[in-house]
């Protein structure tokens, strides 16, 4: 079984519809299934009650109100009935298909990640569509595309691995692409389930930021105080940085495809910081020699 948790928005206009189909969805998956939500914004703790889920008001927030992650991290960890716990972005739908992933995982301590396709619910040719496919999962697996690997929604892992998360807001920016890179740090296997899971994002627009930049979805003082967290770029790991592939064939060590020569010196360079010399010289070598090759 699993704990999941989440911060959701205010449940006002079309982010009260978005977040309840997908807090339903997470109850659907079973009633055994712990579901967390933390936060005091308007509706939270009468949706904790509708999907009989524990509702935890207390979070620490920064000076526009955003909370902040290491602090539901911790709190979710302490409270969770389930060893296994699950961050999810509060618009995030979830199919059985995930619990049947996670069964076939037998390490102790992990992090199990997805990449989603977003759709829009309020578009009434998607409704059509699915409809015309039988169901949400078959729609979106047949016909939709799957966004890019740096998109993370879905955090699995064991509510004893402490990660040590700096105070990050969410919803901002880098942070999720950071926890990859972290795991992969405490050289913990990082498990990519995108063949076997089907994450549903559902489209929504980006009002609640605060002080956004012009143009940006995002971008503002909050995402760059997480960056600032951060530190170097190149700690920005994404999906494919997981080192383990769940497939309908089970769990295997390896990754999706091989990173440019580029990418492969980054994530040395992240993981590896006293390397720093030998990785640039075999990445030196390994230049010199395809240039050979192409001439």
């Amino acid at each position: 079984m699993i704990s999941i948790f989440a911060i959701p928005k205010a449940f006002t206009g079309k982010s009260k519809i978005i977040q309840e189909r997908a807090i339903s969805s997470w109850r659907e998956l079973g009633k055994d299934i712990e579901i967390i939500l933390f936060g005091r914004d308007k509706g939270v703790k009468e949706s904790a009650e509708k999907f009989h889920a524990k509702h935890i008001e207390e979070i620490e927030t920064n000076e526009f109100g955003t909370p902040l992650l290491d602090d539901a991290f911790k709190k979710a960890s302490d409270v969770a009935i389930h060893s296994r716990i699950a961050y999810v972005n509060a618009d995030i739908i979830l199919m059985p298909d995930l619990m049947d992933a996670l069964n076939q995982i037998e390490f102790d301590e992990f992090l199990a990640v997805s990449k989603r396709f977003t759709i829009d619910f309020f578009s009434e040719e998607t409704l059509k569509k699915i409809k015309d496919c039988n169901g949400i999962r078959e729609y979106v697996r047949n016909e939709v595309k799957p966004d890019a690997a740096v998109a993370v929604d879905l955090f699995v892992f064991n509510k004893k691995t402490n990660f040590e998360l700096p105070p990050f807001a969410v919803g901002r920016p880098g942070w999720d692409n950071w926890f990859i890179f972290r795991a992969r740090q405490l050289r913990l296997p990082v498990i990519d389930m995108s063949a076997v899971v089907t994450l549903v994002h559902q489209k929504h627009d980006y009002s609640h930021v605060k002080k956004k930049k012009a143009g940006t979805k995002w971008e503002g003082p909050e995402g760059d105080r997480n960056m600032e967290f951060i530190g170097d770029k190149i700690k920005l790991f994404n999906i494919s940085h997981a080192n383990y592939l769940l497939t309908e064939k089970g769990l295997k060590k390896g990754r999706r495809q091989r990173r440019p020569i580029g990418k492969w010196r980054d994530e040395k360079l992240a993981l590896y910081p006293s390397m720093k010399w030998p990785v640039i010289f075999i990445c030196a070598i390994l230049l010199h020699i395809r240039k050979i090759l192409k001439n």
